[in-house]
C-alpha cells in the first residue's frame, strides 16, 4: 500500500483498498494501519469521525457510538447545518448500519441520513462518482452486501472519480477478472458434481438452486483462498 500521512488519507486508502476488492491482498498492512487510526483523535469533521468509526468496528475494534452525539444536540437529534455535506451523510450513513442494539445515536443517524441523501444525490454540485455512490448505498448498504458484487460496483464508481488512483485501479480491475474466472471455475465444479448425483431425477422434490446456495457460500467465504470452504459450504447447502 502506498504511504498515506494524514490519518483521513490512510482511512480513505483503506476504505477504496477494501471496496475495490483488494483487502485480502493487504490484510497485514491494514491491521497496522487500523492500529495507527485506533489512536486518532478526530474533532468535527463527520465524514472523517463516521470513516473513523466505520473502519475500526468493521475491523472488529470496540468502538463506542457516543462520539457521533457531538454532531447533534441534547436530545440527540443530529444538526440540520449537517443537511448539505453529503461525504459526511454519506459515510455517517454507512457507519450506522454497523451499530448495535441498544445504541439509540446510530438508529437516529440512519433516520437522519435517509431523509436528506435522496435529496442531496439528485444535486448538481455533487460529483458523478458520489451520486453514484449515494445511489447505491440506498438501495444496499455496504454491511447488507455481497463483497464480491459490491467490489465491482465500486470499480465503475471509483473510475469516475477525480481524486482516483489509476494504479489501484487497474489492479482491482485486474484482480476481479482474476477472481471471476477461478468462481467460475467453482460454479462449474460443484454443477458437474450435482449433475453426477443426479438427485433430481431420484427426488423430484430435491432443490435445484445451485447458485443460490454458491452464492450463499461466497458470502460466508469471500476471499480467493477460500474456494474449498465456498465448494464444501455450496454442496452442504444444498
Amino acid at each position: 500500500m502506498r504511504h498515506a500521512n494524514e490519518p483521513l488519507q490512510k482511512m480513505i486508502l483503506v476504505d477504496e483498498v477494501q471496496r475495490l476488492g483488494l483487502g485480502y491482498d493487504f490484510v497485514q498492512e491494514i491491521d497496522e494501519a487500523m492500529k495507527q487510526i485506533n489512536d486518532v483523535c478526530i474533532d468535527n469533521d463527520l465524514h472523517a469521525f463516521a470513516l473513523w468509526f466505520h473502519l475500526l468496528r468493521q475491523w472488529g475494534y470496540d468502538t463506542p457510538s457516543d462520539g457521533f452525539k457531538k454532531f447533534a444536540n441534547e436530545h440527540d437529534k443530529f444538526n440540520e447545518s449537517l443537511s448539505s455535506d453529503a461525504r459526511g451523510l454519506l459515510s455517517l450513513y454507512e457507519a450506522a448500519h454497523l451499530g448495535l442494539p441498544g445504541e439509540d445515536i446510530l438508529d437516529e443517524a440512519i433516520a437522519f441520513t435517509m431523509c436528506h441523501l435522496p435529496l442531496i444525490k439528485n444535486n448538481n454540485k455533487v460529483s458523478i462518482s458520489l451520486a453514484m455512490d449515494i445511489e447505491r448505498a440506498l438501495h444496499m448498504p455496504l454491511r447488507k452486501g455481497l463483497a464480491r458484487l459490491q467490489a465491482r460496483q465500486y470499480i465503475s464508481i471509483y473510475e469516475k472519480a477525480e481524486q482516483r488512483n489509476d494504479v489501484l485501479l487497474e489492479l482491482a480491475k485486474l484482480d476481479y477478472n482474476r477472481v471471476q474466472r477461478m468462481l467460475q471455475k467453482e460454479v462449474k465444479n460443484i454443477s458437474l458434481w450435482w449433475k453426477e448425483l443426479a438427485l433430481i431425477e431420484k427426488l423430484r422434490f430435491a432443490r435445484d438452486r445451485l447458485v443460490e446456495c454458491y452464492y450463499w457460500a461466497l458470502g460466508a467465504c469471500p476471499d480467493p483462498h477460500q474456494s474449498r470452504s465456498r465448494i464444501v459450504y455450496a454442496k452442504v447447502g444444498y
